[in-house]
């Protein structure tokens, strides 16, 4: 037995690579009695993983085939939630027994986040888009400052797993007490059988929300045109002022490629909400056309 926790009216015993339910059958010498045919083969691959989505369980798991793997219970059914690229990022540290969980809403948003203290990582999982997002706090590329979490009078609250402070988490606060925080956007890639020119980069970007502490902010954007493997010198878009709410964030004439991929950064002190971005290009072959993002809030 590795963990035991009380979910949903029942208790949920997690093994090493199995778990089974228990409920509550009103018997007088000993209450609880195991649920017949309810026993998962995904045991806890790490003791302080378990967090919640919603009314669903989600845990750092594994079964006997090996690799350890983000998991939803929902009900009596595991849901691998984790994507392939972060489970080959997570399998590859030296140590996940050591991950730490805790889940938290904010903005509408039902967040899960899970620490891994030996790797320095930390990811949070979404769980109203289903989208995984690596955190960091600082420019250095450690984790992030939050180990774990507490509601209270409506407030999230946070404790420093260095220093053991407690923060709040605000929305309108836009440093991680006073440090920078750095938010990085990546494309999909961008691909034609014959040299694509791009005209036009736009990033759908809500303007005008320069403030005191950055009264011009930028975004900077750099381009990769052999398929993300390296990436050329960032190139400035501003933001907008405050109350430069008409401003268009884009660059233009970015050359032409095969491959592309747009990485995008913002590590200005302002609110930032990404709705989309569109490219206007050219193949070779003369389509003209215009290739949208769908729109998302981030």
């Amino acid at each position: 037995l590795v963990a035991g926790v009380s979910h949903n009216s029942q208790v949920v015993l997690f093994g090493q690579s199995t778990a089974e339910f228990c409920t509550n059958t009103g018997a007088q010498d000993f209450p609880y009695s195991r649920v017949q045919g309810s026993t998962i083969n995904w045991g806890l691959a790490a003791r302080w993983s378990i967090g919640t989505i919603g009314d669903d369980l989600v845990y750092l798991a594994k079964n006997k085939r090996g690799e350890v793997q983000v998991v939803r219970l929902v009900g009596y059914q595991v849901q691998v939630i984790s994507t392939p690229d972060m489970s080959t990022a997570i399998n590859a540290y030296s140590t996940t027994s050591d991950a730490s969980a805790f889940s938290y809403i904010k903005g509408g948003h039902d967040f899960y986040q899970i620490n891994f203290p030996t790797a320095g990582k930390s990811w949070v999982f979404d769980g109203l888009t289903g989208i995984w997002s690596e955190l960091q706090s600082g420019t250095d590329g450690g984790r992030d400052l939050g180990e774990c979490a507490a509601q209270f009078n409506s407030k999230t609250y946070v404790s420093d797993y260095a220093t053991g402070k407690i923060y709040s988490l605000d929305l309108d606060t836009y440093t991680d007490n006073g440090a920078t925080i750095v938010r990085e956007l990546a494309s999909r890639h961008v691909f034609s059988e014959t040299q694509l020119k791009v005209y036009r980069v736009w990033l759908d970007i809500e303007t005008g929300v320069g403030n005191a502490a950055d009264p011009d902010p930028q975004v900077m954007l750099s381009v990769s045109k052999d398929g993300g493997h390296t990436f050329g010198t960032e190139r400035l878009m501003a933001m907008g002022a405050t109350g430069q709410y008409t401003r268009r964030c884009y660059l233009n004439r970015l050359g032409q490629a095969y491959d592309w991929v747009f990485r995008f950064r913002i590590s200005s002190p302002v609110k930032v909400v990404i709705m989309g971005g569109w490219l206007s290009t050219e193949s070779n072959s003369k389509d003209n056309f215009i290739a949208p993002v769908p729109r998302q809030a981030a």
